[in-house]
C-alpha cells in the first residue's frame, strides 16, 4: 500500500499524467454507465421511441382506436384503394409492389378483425403476413413493416 502511495506521490501534477488518467477513468465509467441505462431501457415490455423497428413492429400500439366494426369498415375501404393502385401499375414496379405489400397487409388485420380480435391485436399479429413471406424478396424489411404499420395505426385512430 505504501509503494503505491508513493508512485502517486511520485507524479507531478505539472506532466498531467494524474489527470489524463482520472480523465479516462471518468470517461469508461460514464461509458460503462450509459450502457447500463440503455439495455434497461429496452428490456421492459415498452420500447424507447428511439428503439429500431424490428423491435416495434411487433408489439401491441398503445392508445385508443376505433370501435372493431368501424375498423373493418377503414380497412376494407383502403384494400379497395390498393386494389386500385395495383390495377394502374405495372407488375414489379415500385408503386406495384408497395401496393401489395400493404393490400397484404390490410388483408392480414381485416382477417384478424374478423376472427375476433381488438384493433390494437390485430395490427400487431397482422406484421408477420408482410415479414415472413414464404418467396424470396418479398418478405418486407423491418422498417417497411413499420411503415405499414403506422399507416395501419393512423387510419385506426379516432
Amino acid at each position: 500500500m505504501k509503494k503505491s502511495i508513493a508512485i502517486l506521490k511520485g507524479l507531478s501534477l505539472e506532466k498531467g499524467i494524474l489527470s489524463v488518467l482520472l480523465t479516462i477513468l471518468f470517461m469508461a465509467a460514464a461509458q460503462i454507465d450509459g450502457r447500463a441505462q440503455v439495455s434497461s431501457t429496452t428490456i421492459g415490455s415498452s420500447s424507447p421511441a428511439n428503439a429500431p423497428a424490428n423491435r416495434v413492429i411487433y408489439q401491441m400500439p398503445t392508445g385508443s382506436f376505433v370501435p372493431v366494426e368501424a375498423a373493418q369498415n377503414r380497412v376494407f375501404d383502403a384494400m379497395k384503394t390498393q386494389k386500385e393502385i395495383l390495377a394502374q401499375n405495372t407488375p414489379g414496379s415500385a408503386n406495384y409492389i408497395a401496393a401489395e405489400r400493404r393490400l397484404r397487409y390490410l388483408t392480414a388485420v381485416y382477417e384478424n378483425l374478423s376472427g375476433g380480435k381488438g384493433v390494437a391485436q390485430s395490427i400487431a399479429d397482422a406484421v408477420p403476413a408482410i415479414t415472413m413471406s414464404a418467396t424470396a424478396g418479398s418478405a418486407a424489411t423491418p422498417e417497411e413493416a413499420q411503415v405499414e404499420r403506422s399507416y395501419a395505426i393512423n387510419l385506426l385512430r379516432p
